[in-house]
């Protein structure tokens, strides 16, 4: 989880404290012991300081779902911007309205950040 976080820091840091969006796609993730969960919870934190607009969590466990969205709640200071999604197909839908209302330009298919993956 370490390098997780470590990674999605440093996505989020490439940005320059630009908006930028977040598909979590957490599908695999397990409930989180409590420490996991401190450490997460304070990433999310962290990446919302660094310019996080909108989250868009794709979950299969409805455990995980509440879990996740908590720790959105406790570490977003009043303005969660997380959106629950069930597919890939609903994500990319609410990053692309997201996108529209920040007047962002689409992602372009030149190279980018690699987008950290959920251990």
């Amino acid at each position: 989880m370490k390098e997780f976080i470590r990674l999605l820091f440093e996505a989020s840091a490439s940005y320059g404290g630009k908006p930028h969006l977040v598909l979590a796609d957490m599908r695999e993730l397990q409930i989180s012991s409590l420490d996991v969960s401190k450490l997460l919870g304070e990433a999310i934190g962290q990446v919302r300081k660094q310019g996080v607009t909108c989250c868009a969590h794709l979950t299969s466990a409805t455990v995980v779902k509440m879990q996740m969205g908590r720790l959105a709640r406790e570490h977003s200071h009043g303005e969660d911007v997380t959106v629950n999604v069930g597919s890939l197909e609903e994500a990319n839908k609410v990053l692309a309205e997201a996108r529209l209302w920040m007047g962002v330009d689409p992602p372009s298919a030149a190279p980018g950040p690699e987008s950290p993956k959920a251990p």
